[in-house]
């Protein structure tokens, strides 16, 4: 018997009043159908103020890097990953019941403090104190906790670089993504991580024990750039299929597909690829405004940190063209940014 009400106790703690009434009728013979209503109430407004609180604990961290180099100091984006982080849902709120220990609400507020510390710590620089929270909080599984280290060692961010930890932690970030449901910040994380493995698989990495799988990494890239739309799995797709490395077979049609799918969401470098391609005819008719149309989008969105080389790119084409060349490229930025709002407006 109290088995089964740790179980009922675990499954509540992360529903609804709706729900909870449900789970609650499923196990009437450990409570009457009065009670069941009352404590579902109860439990519910509970778990709602214990939720508040802990959305409230987590600060907020942009997305995962869209570089396509997993080697790279920087994120093509021009976010940090390893920035504090905000998500909508949680990720130690309720600790998974086992034989030995119990879900405690203690235990939670704990974690959540303690990631909160860390976060604090890494925003005043103080790297080994925010390690120091971080690192229990990944031994017990904690998916932020695996991703900021994971992050941290692969950047080189107030630690040395080790490819191999942020190899490790990836993996244990991406080995959670079938226990996701929707699609949520924990969703995000685990995508993010599944395309760093990618990023990894796609250059080999022989510290870890990681050969160089083009074909794997294809696969990893096409999951999260069709199913969930990831930018930067689009964007490596895009390059691969233009380039036709290690046996893959080059099609700039494919290429541009994804090229552009990813430009839409704003990708600085798959709007200056696509740049590259119609300002050169590299495998496509060379288009001299279309090109530098491409790079006005680029360097609206680049990074200036880390992407510098495509604002300076921007200002060669630019000088390269005469006026009405320039203003015929503005119009087409016009007419782009008009289309991907209206089509924004249906998604």
């Amino acid at each position: 018997m109290q088995e089964q009400y740790s179980l009922l106790f675990h499954q509540l703690s992360r529903l609804t009043t709706r729900r909870c009434v449900a789970v609650l009728n499923a196990h009437r013979h450990v409570a009457s159908t009065v009670a069941t209503i009352m404590v579902a109430m109860v439990l519910s407004a509970f778990v709602v103020n214990k939720v508040q609180s802990f959305e409230q604990a987590i600060p907020s961290q942009s997305e995962a890097s869209d570089s396509d180099d997993p080697f790279e100091e920087s994120d093509a984006t021009g976010d940090s990953s390893n920035e504090p982080i905000r998500e909508e849902v949680f990720h130690s709120f309720m600790p998974r019941a086992t034989a030995k220990t119990k879900p405690t609400f203690a235990s939670a507020e704990e974690d959540i403090e303690a990631y909160r510390e860390g976060s604090q710590a890494y925003e005043e620089g103080k790297y080994g104190d925010a390690i120091k929270k971080w690192e229990p909080l990944a031994k017990k599984g904690d998916l932020f906790a695996l991703w900021q280290l994971a992050n941290m060692y692969r950047l080189g961010n107030g630690v040395k670089r080790d490819h191999n930890k942020a190899f490790r932690y990836y993996q244990k970030v991406a080995s959670q993504h079938r226990s996701v449901g929707r699609y949520t910040g924990r969703t995000r994380i685990t995508v993010g991580a599944l395309v760093q493995l990618a990023r990894y698989y796609e250059r080999g990495l022989k510290k870890a024990g990681v050969r160089k799988n083009i074909r794997k990494a294809i696969e990893i890239y096409k999951l999260t750039g069709s199913h969930f739309g990831h930018k930067g799995a689009q964007f490596s797709l895009g390059r691969i299929y233009l380039k036709g490395p290690g046996g893959v077979s080059k099609s700039v049609h494919r290429g541009l597909r994804w090229l552009n799918l990813s430009a839409e969401k704003y990708h600085a470098r798959a709007q200056a690829m696509l740049g590259d391609v119609y300002w050169g005819g590299r495998g496509v008719r060379r288009n001299r405004v279309r090109g530098l149309m491409w790079y006005m989008l680029a360097q609206e969105y680049a990074n200036p940190q880390n992407e510098q080389s495509i604002i300076e790119r921007f200002h060669e084409l630019y000088g390269a063209t005469d006026d009405e060349e320039r203003q015929q490229a503005q119009a087409m930025v016009n007419q782009w940014h008009a289309r991907i709002s209206e089509k924004g407006k249906w998604q």
